[in-house]
């Protein structure tokens, strides 16, 4: 029995033993196990990071070349664009010069042109005016006024009242002696005469002064009677033409007129002195007494003081 005891608890110490021993070897496998595991886990992540790599490199060289491509084919495309530019502006400078240089001698020509149009527009113009001058010139030639005359602010205002349109026609009028006595009578009827004339208005017995001198009119008589003997009638008033227009049946002739005494031009109405007189008024207009005749049938419609 005892033997039997011994045998008993040597078996179980044996299969304990290999219990043991089995156990240890399955903990060694499961260790092995895990540690390959790990291997392969490496493995795999070091083979798909360089999988990864290599084709982030490939992707990334591509993408470098055909940037590469594009930066010198964008390169081409400037150069060639800069050329075409260049030649297109030295097209257009060429092309400038010539123009300029024609434009050049068109203004020139034109300008000789217009100076030769300038020249014969006022060659024209002043031969048109000379025959204007010839033709109608003579009708202002009775419209004459002495520079103290009563009149005077009157006339170059361009007013022209009854008293000195008789003024005017009495100065047409010849007379030296008409009586005896220390005055004259004038008739009525040849100042009259002399009005319709003149002047398109109608004629009115109006007493007026004739230099100093007062006319009265007498109903009964028909005529005028002054209160001393009239002087021959003088002026200084000198008139220059400046220009000559014929609108329908009017003619419009334009005057210049200045007082020359002591061989100096003046203003009429003012009597400023403006310069020595050397035959010319038409240089002082502006500052000289300007007015416009206004003719109908040869008969003084208006003065128009410009």
């Amino acid at each position: 029995m005892a033997n039997s005891k011994k045998d008993v608890k040597k078996a179980e110490e044996k299969k304990e033993v290999k219990r043991v021993k089995e156990k240890k070897e399955i903990k060694e496998q499961v260790v092995d196990l895990t540690e390959i595991k790990k291997e392969l886990d490496l493995y795999i992540d070091k083979s798909v990071r360089e999988s990864i790599d290599k084709e982030l490199d490939k992707t990334y060289r591509k993408i470098i070349r055909r940037k590469n491509i594009n930066i010198i084919f964008k390169n081409i495309v400037i150069i060639i664009l800069l050329i075409v530019i260049g030649y297109l502006l030295f097209l257009l400078y060429k092309n400038n010069l010539l123009n300029t240089n024609v434009l050049n001698n068109n203004a020139k020509e034109k300008q000789v042109i217009e100076v030769i149009e300038k020249d014969n527009k006022e060659e024209t113009k002043e031969n048109i005016l000379t025959s204007l001058v010839d033709e109608y010139g003579y009708l202002i030639d009775d419209y004459n006024i002495n520079e103290d005359s009563e009149y005077i602010e009157s006339f170059y205002k361009g007013n022209l009242p009854s008293e000195l349109r008789n003024y005017i026609s009495l100065s047409q009028i010849s007379f030296d002696e008409t009586t005896d006595g220390d005055y004259d009578i004038i008739d009525s009827e040849n100042i009259k005469e002399i009005h319709n004339k003149l002047f398109d208005e109608k004629y009115s017995d109006k007493d007026f002064v004739f230099n100093g001198n007062k006319l009265r009119f007498i109903e009964q008589m028909k005529s005028y009677i002054t209160d001393s003997k009239l002087k021959k009638f003088s002026s200084k008033i000198k008139k220059e033409i400046l220009d000559v227009q014929v609108k329908d049946d009017e003619v419009y002739i334009t005057t210049v007129e200045g007082l020359i005494e002591d061989n100096k031009i003046c203003n009429i109405v003012t009597k400023d002195v403006i310069d020595e007189y050397k035959d010319n008024l038409s240089k002082y207009k502006d500052k000289l007494n300007v007015l416009t005749y206004v003719f109908k049938d040869e008969r003084l419609v208006k003065i128009e003081k410009e």
